[in-house]
């Protein structure tokens, strides 16, 4: 798939933002309308042991960054565009198809298009 320098230049923060994450599993997403971002996000733990005890803290609980990002676009999503990008230690793109849970949140918030990594490739899905 060909991108545009903008959709390349939004693909790269995604990125960005995924070497963020302090998950396993690194991922970042941005969520632009009308060429403006209007949400950003990446994969956090949802349970913080400063703030829990440990006998209430699930093992393997994130927030994913689709989720993160959509939640500070609010109303902005409708229409929009989101990026999703996963990446390994080394800088490198990995699959980060979003999940069933994130596509039912796309597709309530009204995004019109996703655009996320693979191994390799860019791909897109149209809502």
């Amino acid at each position: 798939m060909k991108l545009s320098n903008q959709s390349r230049a939004h693909l790269a923060t995604a990125r960005f933002l995924a070497s963020k994450s302090e998950a396993k599993k690194t991922h970042g997403a941005v969520v632009v309308k009308g060429g403006r971002v209007v949400g950003v996000g990446w994969n956090k733990n949802r349970n913080d042991p400063q703030a829990m005890s440990e006998e209430h803290i699930k093992t393997d609980a994130s927030y994913h960054a689709e989720e993160v990002a959509l939640r500070e676009a609010g109303d902005n999503a409708r229409g929009a565009i989101l990026y999703v990008a996963r990446v390994n230690k080394q800088g490198e793109d990995r699959d980060s198809k979003p999940c069933f849970l994130c596509s039912t949140l796309m597709v309530s918030a009204g995004i019109k298009k996703v655009i996320y990594t693979t191994e390799g490739v860019v791909e897109d899905v149209y809502y």
